[in-house]
């Protein structure tokens, strides 16, 4: 028994087929690219476009055009407004704000623990089941 195939067929057959499209993107956007905008000029979504990296042979190509369309948006952060760039980085690029809190309560345990055993002495020491 054949597998029959699922969804429709790939849009293109090979990386440089793709490429040619990919070229005049860029030549039209070179300042400002999106992932958005390459996906709508390949015909297809930008899901589809991520999706495609998963074929072994366009890999190199998808990696290619997103660390181009980063390298764009990186250059865009030294412009005045950055708010939508840092939304693309995150998105697209798994950029993140990252916040280290370091807590340390060690000297409140010990505190806390001085505290209950001073509180228990006062009330007749500690009862630990022992007789003495």
């Amino acid at each position: 028994m054949t597998k029959k195939a699922i969804g429709r067929p790939p849009k293109f057959k090979t990386p440089k087929e793709m490429q040619a499209v990919i070229d005049v993107y860029f030549e039209k956007h070179e300042e400002k690219p999106t992932v958005s905008g390459l996906a709508r000029a390949l015909g297809m979504s930008r899901r589809t476009l991520i999706n495609y990296k998963a074929k072994k042979e366009f890999l190199p190509t998808i990696k290619e055009c997103r660390a181009r369309i980063e390298e764009a948006l990186e250059t865009n952060l030294y412009g005045n407004s950055v708010t939508g760039t840092i939304f693309n980085l995150k998105n697209n690029f798994s950029w993140k704000d990252q916040q280290d809190i370091k807590h340390d309560v060690s000297d409140k345990v010990e505190k806390i623990i001085e505290k209950g055993i001073e509180i228990a002495n006062k009330y007749g020491g500690i009862d630990n089941g022992e007789e003495g």
